[in-house]
């Protein structure tokens, strides 16, 4: 089962701040208009080659130019420069993603001009590349408040061609954009020309100088969000269940945690759930109700330095290198320093692939942090956060003991509406209760996947005696979607099962029956119509009542 993973690489960007200072601004501090790309300014640091690349805090830096610079970095989709911040971008997409694009005259082969060579170097400002550089090296790395920065993407040898970095570095994700994050991206190079010859002895040799480049960019971006909910939005509901899942066996045991347990008396943390309008609970599992314009949003707190868990240094996070979740179908990964999952069950039971957060709790690493996991939308779902322990004892604390652990919880999320909207099939025109259309019509549910709708069909007919009769032909469960179009009287039902709300119940008339257009436009039973009828009122063929003191109530 193929799994889409969002590591480290990606999820970071995804929490990095509620712990922000985020503010909500209106489009006025915005540019006018959006760009499709927006070029992010940076520095460029020059000095003498040395082992590794290593900036100095005296270091200043020149703003980047096609003169001193390989390249540009640029954020592509909807962008807004927000000018309250220094480089400062807001979002009104979803679709955002980071790009160096080199130009295209820096790659020269030219002996006497700058051009790249190759560095044996594996370090960039004290962080590891883990290999080293050739060419050059770019960096991306996200951080929470501007100071402490996460390494999460590293690429090597990355003017080896033209073609090395003509793809898409980064994807921001939906969430990325939601809490907003630091970026800094820093791309690492060495460069030599020669500047002449001299002989020694009978040897010609070249002259040559080198100098060392590192471009840097930073900023900071988040998406525009109109009735942004907090941590702090009612009503909520907190979840913080804890087991013991064991040892290497896939998460999957559920031990009560006792006495002797490292992690008996305390709690790693705990989810949220907000931005809904009511609870209720169906065998046991919460239930939450949306309305339109709520956004149910699940959050999490951490409440640990998870290098000293419970303020013990001998308590921490481990890194779970060979990680998986038999419950999720998760197989072997490095799940790191804690691996959030959550798993959607649409409305036909059909289980998804979970997303996977790994390093979770690494990159919640500042305790008492809010951060803003994930919005839902109807569906079912299965949370959990599967984290590894190591706890050292004995002299010196040689001895380590490692133990699994699960935070788990599921939930619902329906639409708490009860309604349904039937449009005329030609005009596309909503047809309200008691409408008459000639070309029948379509049920729309409005994305509301979990109501039941049924519509029973009737014929009206004139008997001997001149009065109507009814004759009901079909009464059957009906989708979203659904087409009307013979001629008939329809009621349509519609229930919510998890609410206490009445069942919504209207009238539409298909076709040119002049009895149906009598009902439609007097807004009548088909008993008061026949009572009509008794009185002496004529019906005629646009429908209208003739010798009768009624009014049309409701015109098609």
């Amino acid at each position: 089962m193929k799994k889409r993973f969002y590591l480290l690489t990606l999820f970071i960007l995804s929490i990095e701040i509620l712990f922000c200072g985020m503010n909500i601004h209106s489009f006025q501090v915005y540019a006018k208009e959006a760009s499709d790309i927006s070029s992010v300014e940076g520095k460029v640091f020059e000095y003498k080659e040395n082992k590794n690349f290593t900036l100095s805090k005296k270091d200043k830096g020149k703003k980047n130019s096609k003169k001193n610079s390989m390249g540009s970095l640029n954020l592509n989709g909807s962008i807004f420069v927000d000018s309250s911040k220094e480089n400062g971008f807001i979002s009104d997409s979803k679709d955002i993603s980071i790009s160096y694009n080199l130009f295209s005259n820096k790659l020269t082969e030219k002996e006497t001009e700058w051009h790249i060579v190759s560095s044996n170097a594996k370090k960039v400002n004290d962080i590891d590349t883990n290999k080293k550089i050739k060419t050059g090296v770019l960096i991306i790395q996200t951080s929470r408040d501007g100071n402490k920065w996460v390494d999460d993407v590293i690429l090597t040898d990355v003017f080896k061609d033209e073609k090395t970095l003509s793809k898409s570095l980064y994807s921001l994700k939906d969430i990325q954009l939601e809490n907003g994050c630091h970026i800094k991206v820093s791309v690492a190079y060495n460069l030599e020309r020669k500047t002449g010859t001299k002989k020694i002895g009978f040897i010609t040799k070249d002259v040559k100088e080198t100098k060392q480049k590192i471009e840097q960019y930073e900023f900071y971006i988040e998406g525009y969000e109109e009735n942004k909910v907090t941590i702090d939005s009612s009503p909520k509901k907190e979840f913080s269940s804890i087991v013991n899942a064991g040892k290497d066996t896939g998460y999957s045991e559920k031990n009560t945690i006792i006495n002797e347990d490292p992690h008996f008396g305390w709690s790693i943390g705990y989810f949220t759930i907000n931005g809904y309008t009511r609870e209720t609970q169906y065998e046991n599992t919460p239930i939450f109700l949306k309305n339109y314009g709520d956004k149910v949003t699940l959050w999490f707190t951490l409440l640990q330095d998870i290098n000293r868990l419970n303020g013990n240094e001998n308590l921490t996070i481990y890194e779970d290198e060979n990680g998986y979740d038999n419950e999720f179908e998760v197989d072997k990964t490095n799940f790191k320093h804690g691996t959030l999952l959550i798993r959607y069950t649409d409305e036909n039971g059909n289980k998804k692939d979970p997303v996977i957060y790994t390093d979770f709790l690494a990159a919640n690493a500042t305790t008492t942090a809010n951060t803003k996991v994930q919005l839902f939308e109807e569906g079912d779902y299965e949370v959990c956060l599967d984290y590894e322990i190591e706890e050292k004892s004995g002299i010196g604390s040689i001895i380590k003991t490692y133990q699994n652990y699960k935070m788990s919880f599921s939930f619902k999320i329906r639409n708490g509406n009860n309604m349904v909207f039937p449009f005329d099939i030609e005009s596309g025109n909503e047809l309200f209760n008691n409408n008459l259309t000639e070309n029948g019509f379509r049920l729309d549910l409005a994305q509301s996947k979990y109501l039941t709708i049924d519509v029973s069909k009737s014929t009206i007919k004139e008997s001997s005696n001149k009065l109507l009769t009814q004759d009901v032909r079909f009464n059957r469960p009906a989708k979203d979607g659904d087409t009307f179009t013979e001629e008939g009287m329809y009621t349509i039902t519609v229930k919510n099962l998890y609410t206490d709300s009445e069942p919504t119940i209207k009238t539409i008339y298909v076709g040119t029956n002049k009895y149906l257009k009598a009902l439609s436009k007097y807004n009548l039973s088909i008993d008061e119509l026949n009572d009509q009828i008794r009185n002496g009122a004529k019906v005629n063929k646009d429908g209208r009542l003739s010798n009768s003191s009624l009014k049309t109530s409701n015109k098609s």
